[in-house]
This record gives structure tokens, C-alpha cells and sequence, in this order.
């Protein structure tokens, strides 16, 4: 029986694992398993999509499943992995099929961060990690015809939105907790961008926090101690955390220090814990809230 590789995450990581292992190893038994309904695609060039610079999804998809499969390699879209077991070396997905594997290839990606506030769960909320993401996005401007956008936070994906909804003639405004957009680059050039992005037409609100969002027939209010603001949607562009959560892993800390349900932060431990060769570290994986610690397991 041939070798089997089962692989979590079908973006980009996960589809590039497996070409080159079939590459390599033409006999092996290879499946990726995606939660959502795209496989093998660039991500960063959904808000180029979104801003109509590039006018259909399919012209970011590299490879669709039918040419995954002429090279033997199997595709299982719109599932998702909720169970890992290493010690029998099975993967249970959202179908209810259990899948034994030989060698496993997680590359789930991140999932975004959502403002732990009331309303944040709106329909016309909205964050930008896959392109099922900026589908929705740019289906809700063609459709609904929004006049203007909120954006929560101000790094590169905020950044790059700005410029998307601002030739989609949106109103921007992005409410951020620090002083200066794209803080990584440091203050120098946060100042440059700032000025640029007031030259669009951008309005930046420094040092404020979202409370709540609250939705009032087709308008949103963003309600902070420093005062409201409205819009007819909303973008959260807060960053992301490690896609773990949907596969029931729960794991220790990156430098070593395992936690569990009652961990310091809900973001930092949703992460797997790796051997510098990039193997999980595991003895054994339950459900969500037990651990992952142990032994390297290729």
C-alpha cells in the first residue's frame, strides 16, 4: 500500500508541500484537506481583487482541484480536520471520515482576530485573511453599494484596504490604539505613510479603542470612550492567530511553557509547539483544552 500524506490547509503552504512531495515521491498517497471552498491561491492579492484591479477570483487561484487530481494528488474542499490523533496516526474530519495517515503536513494558516466586544459578530463586519474573505467583501459593495468603511487597526492589511475601498470611492476611516500607522516600520515611516494616506483621503483616529459596535438599520456605529463613529460597514484588521483552534489542538507555548483552557493569553496559546526542523512536538493530541507536549514527531 502506497504511503499516505495527509495534508491540513489547502492556501498555499499546504498544495506546495504536496507538489513537491509528489514530485519527489510519485507513489505517494496524497490528500489535502481544505475547510473552505478554494484551494492554492494567492492571498495577497485579495485586496487588489476587492479595489476591481483584478476582476475575478479564478486569476489569483494557481491551481484548481481538477489539476491537482490529473497529478494524483486528491482534493477535499469545504472540510475541515476537528481531530488529530498522532498515536494512531489518524486525522477525523468534518464529514465523520477518519483518515490514517503516514506522514501529516499541517498547514492550517491563521485564523483573523475579531474585536472581543458586543456586535462584533455583524453582517456587515467584516476581516480579510482568505479569498472566500474578499469575495464576500467585494460581493457586499457591488451589491449593497456602501458609502463608507470603518477600519479597526492600521497594519499592512489595514494599510492595503485603505487604498481598495478608497478607489471603490468608500469613505475610509481607521480607528487605531496607537499614535502611527504601520508601527513596525518605525516612526520615520509611519509618518510618511501617514501623510500619504491623509492625501488619499483617509482619515486616521489615533488612540482609540472600539467598545461596541451596534447596528442601526443599514449603518454601523462604533461606539469608544472617545466618542462614536458610523459607517455602513466595517473591516477588523487586527492581525491574526494560528489556525489551531478547528483541528481540537490546544498547545503549549512556544518557548516551552505548556498551558492549558486557563493560559495568560487566548491567542498565544493556540499555537503548535515545533522542533527547529519544523516537526510538531507531541506525545499525544486531544480534543481542545488538553495539551500538546512530548516527543518530535515527523
Amino acid at each position: 500500500m502506497a504511503e499516505r500524506v495527509v495534508v491540513v490547509g489547502g492556501g498555499a503552504g499546504g498544495p506546495s508541500a504536496a507538489a513537491k512531495a509528489k514530485r519527489l515521491k510519485p507513489d505517494l498517497d496524497i490528500h489535502i484537506i481544505e475547510a473552505g471552498p478554494h484551494v492554492s491561491y494567492a492571498a495577497c492579492p485579495t485586496p487588489y481583487y476587492i479595489a476591481d484591479m483584478i476582476a475575478t477570483p479564478e486569476e489569483i487561484i494557481a491551481r484548481t482541484p481538477e489539476e491537482f487530481e490529473k497529478s494524483g494528488i486528491h482534493v477535499h474542499l469545504n472540510t475541515a480536520v476537528e481531530e488529530l490523533d498522532f498515536n494512531q496516526g489518524t486525522a477525523l474530519d468534518s464529514r465523520g471520515k477518519r483518515w490514517s495517515f503516514d506522514k501529516l503536513v499541517y498547514a492550517a494558516g491563521a485564523s483573523s482576530i475579531l474585536p472581543d466586544i458586543p456586535g462584533a459578530h455583524s453582517g456587515r463586519i467584516f476581516a480579510l485573511k482568505s479569498l472566500q474573505d474578499a469575495i464576500r467583501i467585494k460581493t457586499f459593495i457591488e451589491t449593497r453599494k456602501p458609502k463608507s468603511v470603518i477600519i479597526l487597526g492600521a497594519g499592512f492589511i489595514a494599510l492595503e484596504m485603505c487604498e481598495a475601498f478608497r478607489l471603490r470611492g468608500l469613505d475610509t476611516t481607521v480607528l487605531y490604539r496607537g499614535n502611527l500607522p504601520a508601527k513596525r516600520m518605525g516612526e520615520e515611516l509611519s509618518k510618511i505613510v501617514l501623510d500619504e494616506m491623509k492625501a488619499n483621503g483617509v482619515r486616521f483616529v489615533p488612540g482609540v479603542e472600539p467598545a461596541a459596535i451596534v447596528e442601526e438599520a443599514d449603518r454601523l456605529r462604533v461606539e469608544t470612550k472617545d466618542g462614536v463613529f458610523s459607517a455602513d460597514m466595517v473591516l477588523a484588521a487586527l492581525g491574526v492567530h494560528p489556525g489551531v483552534a478547528a483541528t481540537g489542538v490546544c498547545s503549549s507555548w512556544r518557548r516551552g511553557e505548556q498551558t492549558g483552557p486557563g493560559g495568560r493569553s487566548k491567542y498565544r496559546r493556540r499555537s503548535i509547539r515545533i522542533s527547529r526542523r519544523g516537526r510538531i512536538l507531541v506525545l499525544q493530541v486531544l480534543r481542545a483544552g488538553s495539551g500538546l507536549y512530548g516527543s518530535e514527531r515527523g
